[in-house]
């Protein structure tokens, strides 16, 4: 049978809360790297560490973040509120399809309009 470690004891014994946070260079890294430090006992870099990263650093994990969520969609909770907007949106959609505009259209208005 697979033992597996208490967590919280095990990142109290590395001086590490179960607040902290390692800081990887993507979700995959950063999760495997928490298991081996934690497993291994090493110290986790505190969650105020990644105010330390640079700017291209926090997008990159804020990115790795949000792919971790978006490939879970089922677990992302929708209010009421929401649900009863997306329906409205798609009713729309569906009473004219033609009243939008393709992504590449609008992101070129707005480049457009901003100079970029």
């Amino acid at each position: 049978m697979l033992h597996t470690p208490d967590i919280p004891a095990v990142l109290a014994g590395a001086g590490a809360s179960a607040g902290e946070l390692v800081v990887g260079r993507g979700l995959a890294s950063l999760i495997a790297d928490t298991l081996s430090n934690i497993m291994e006992g090493v110290m986790i870099t505190k969650a105020a560490d990644v105010l330390d990263l640079s700017v291209e650093e926090r997008i990159q994990m804020v990115e790795d973040i949000w792919d971790s969520i978006a490939a879970v969609p089922e677990a992302v909770l929708l209010s009421e509120e929401q649900k009863k907007e997306l329906d409205c949106r798609l009713e729309a959609y569906h009473q004219n399809p033609d009243a939008g505009s393709p992504w590449i259209e609008v992101r070129e208005r707005i480049r457009n309009r901003s100079g970029l």
